[in-house]
């Protein structure tokens, strides 16, 4: 690698082999969309599998913990695929216009293409937020059993007072 040469990236990958990084991004890209598109199959299905109602508690226990995990990973798998295919149109667009550049344009251009600070920030953020509604969502469910075992208290405790109260104890 000859250091002189103009850089496509901060990796230090040399203008030569470009084109077949982008292809390989390209591939890169493919592979996001068709995970975007089997997270909601399997999203669908484990959903129609719930509401169905026909399986057994062990199963529907499943089920649920795959919406949960589906719920968790969809997300990030969507924003991954957004950032990832905004760098690749970026990078495409700069090559396009690469022969109009300054070497030290197209450089700061490629810098300002750099995803990775963009992406931690923005799966960070991502990561925090899901996390944060997940952690709600377990504590209503909670606070849910736990009203509903109070009412049951309730109820036995009425139910023993009637009896206590009908045999004169």
């Amino acid at each position: 690698m000859d250091p002189k040469e103009l850089q496509y990236q901060c990796g230090g990958i040399p203008v030569s082999t470009k084109s077949r990084m982008v292809s390989m991004y390209k591939v890169m890209l493919l592979v996001d969309a068709l995970d975007i598109i089997a997270f909601a199959l399997c999203y669908y299905y484990n959903r129609r599998t719930l509401k169905s109602g026909r399986y057994e508690l062990s199963v529907r226990y499943q089920v649920y913990e795959n919406l949960r995990a589906i719920r968790i990973f969809v997300p990030v798998v969507t924003i991954h695929f957004i950032i990832f295919g905004l760098f690749l149109m970026g990078s495409i667009i700069i090559r396009e216009f690469r022969g109009s550049l300054t070497p030290k344009a197209y450089g700061i251009s490629l810098l300002a293409l750099y995803i990775i600070p963009y992406y931690i920030l923005t799966m960070c953020s991502l990561l925090f937020v899901i996390l944060r509604k997940e952690s709600n969502r377990v504590s209503t469910f909670q606070a849910a059993i736990a009203e509903g075992q109070n009412e049951k208290e309730q109820q036995a405790e009425t139910y023993f007072r009637s009896l206590r109260h009908q045999w004169g104890t």
